[in-house]
């Protein structure tokens, strides 16, 4: 079953404007508009104005850190001007403005930008209201932009109370692999430290039980802007470059399993891009252990043996090995254990003997639990240890009863003695 989320609106039309004296064709020129002042970036202090003139071969347009008016005329030489005009600048007018002809018939989109900070002492980080940032992509960008470029920004896990590493790039935010929690960014600034609001990094959840809320979150991010028809119930949020969409099913049932796709469309240059999500609505818990090992194994001295397990669990599995009954120590070094999810249903679990030693023999049992389900398998594991004689003893007992001879011998499994009886062996 396919659930469509698809994003869509008829872009501009094209326009013919006359010019006295010329006749002009309304193509989009080849070189990107002219916007002043022609800089990267500058710095606009605190309730000062600022102006962005923008000037092109045909209609423009603008994309702005959020809603703002704009004021389009067309000038002597028949060129195309648009203008921003802020009176009293505050750190909500940081970030990127970016022109670009509003022809989206053109192949490619070509646009001016520069990048505004409006530093406020009292406002260090640039509001935000997209705060949760989803973890399904190989580099994360948790947006704690400031308002400020001289800033030192460092990242903070809330969870741990850890700074965390991280690339910081002040037009975007902290950069970098994180795992799942809540963070902030922190920043000191003439002796006074700065929070950012708190972010919270979720996995997606592609697996639930019946009666759980599914929530299908779309998160568009582009330097042009977005189309934001949305068909379903709720607002899109929008932030600097962003739309988050947000789908929620309460109570699903198993017939809301399926594919959920969500498609977004750049207005100028009309690329649409599309994103799917495999969604299972379980009908209960289950749990089943697929051992790759046999219940009896046997190994040499020192080699290195791996006995391998997968796991399907939902919810979460918790897992233990144990030894002869008690629980596996992380502080014997020369037995390990790892557990590795490979999807949000399966985990690969390993127990790992390195440089196997003669006290290892015995049995290894792994439990693995889940909400009130318990599974447990075994393995009878036997180091083999070569047989040697320790000591050969010659023991007498008197003349009444004769004299012993004694074999002690050691090894694993264990020794078969043979006895030889040597005659005429000369004293």
């Amino acid at each position: 079953m396919h659930k469509w989320v698809t994003i869509h609106k008829l872009g501009p039309k094209l326009l013919t404007c006359p010019v006295l004296g010329s006749t002009r064709l309304n193509l989009r020129p080849s070189f990107p508009p002219i916007l002043l002042p022609d800089e990267d970036e500058i710095v606009v202090p605190l309730h000062e104005p600022f102006t962005l003139t923008c000037r092109g071969g045909a209609k423009l347009m603008w994309e702005t850190p959020y809603d703002m008016l704009e004021e389009s005329q067309e000038d002597n030489s028949g060129l195309f001007v648009t203008t921003i005009a802020v009176d009293e600048a505050t750190a909500m007018h940081t970030g990127y403005y970016v022109c670009l002809y509003n022809d989206h018939t053109a192949e490619e989109t070509k646009t001016s930008s520069i990048y505004v900070y409006v530093s406020d002492p009292d406002s260090l980080f640039v509001p935000n209201f997209i705060n949760h940032v989803p973890v399904d992509q190989n580099e994360i960008e948790i947006p704690c932009r400031v308002s400020d470029p001289s800033a030192i920004v460092t990242l903070v896990n809330v969870d741990t109370n850890q700074t965390i590493p991280s690339d910081y790039d002040s037009k975007k935010g902290a950069l970098g692999i994180f795992p799942t929690g809540t963070y902030v960014c922190k920043a000191i600034i003439n002796g006074k430290e700065h929070t950012s609001e708190q972010y919270i990094l979720s996995a997606k959840r592609t697996a639930l039980l019946v009666g759980d809320t599914i929530t299908v979150n779309c998160l568009a991010q582009g330097p042009y802007l977005l189309e934001d028809n949305w068909k379903y119930p709720g607002k899109p949020v929008r932030s600097q470059g962003q739309i988050l969409y947000t789908l929620t099913i309460p109570q699903a049932s198993t017939k809301d399993s399926g594919i959920y796709s969500c498609s977004i469309t750049a207005v100028a240059s009309r690329d649409t891009q599309t994103k799917e999500i495999a969604i299972q609505v379980f009908a209960g818990e289950f749990l089943s252990i697929k051992p790759e090992f046999r219940d009896h194994e046997s190994a040499e001295l020192d080699d290195v043996r791996e006995f391998i397990a997968t796991i399907s669990s939902f919810p979460d599995a918790h897992v233990t090995w144990l030894k002869d009954g008690v629980p596996l120590s992380d502080l014997i070094a020369e037995i390990s254990t790892s557990l590795k999810q490979t999807s949000e249903t399966s985990y690969r679990s390993i127990l790992t003997l390195i440089r196997v030693r003669e006290e290892d023999s015995g049995n290894y049992t792994l439990r693995v639990e889940n909400g009130n389900q318990s599974h447990e398998i075994s393995l009878n594991l036997v180091v083999k240890v070569p047989a040697v004689i320790v000591d050969l003893m010659d023991i007498h007992h008197g003349s009444a009863t004769g004299q012993s001879a004694v074999c002690i011998t050691r090894g694993q499994p264990t020794p078969v003695v043979e006895w030889f009886i040597c005659k005429n062996i000369k004293q």
